[in-house]
Formats: structure tokens, sequence, C-alpha cells
């Protein structure tokens, strides 16, 4: 999402990237993982992918 929409200076977004990813995850909605591993957001290192989590629904924004 930050390289996506960040421009050039995409790296000054990963903070909040993670940050609402994490409430996210603590809903349910997305699940972060690694490969096929889900893993703990705040503990992992490099990069992660977002995915659909138990919770999702297209309209949980």
């Amino acid at each position: 999402m930050a390289r996506e929409h960040g421009g050039d200076d995409w790296r000054d977004l990963m903070d909040p990237v993670r940050a609402a990813a994490g409430e996210l995850v603590d809903r349910g909605i997305v699940v972060i993982t690694q490969g096929d591993q889900t893993v703990d957001l705040a503990t992992v290192k490099g990069p992660i992918r977002i995915r659909r989590g138990p919770h999702w629904s297209g309209d949980n924004g």
C-alpha cells in the first residue's frame, strides 16, 4: 500500500500503514502473512502481505 501510493516517499508511510493494518488485524478483517505463513505484525521483519481475514466482508470500512 505504501509503495503503491507513496511515490518517492513511500517509506514515510510504512508506520501509518502498519498501524492501520494492526487495527484491522485486531478486528479479524485482515491477516498479515509472509509467504504462506500468518505472522505477528508486532514482531515481523521485512515485507508483508495484507490479506483478507475471517471477518472480511467488503464493507468493513
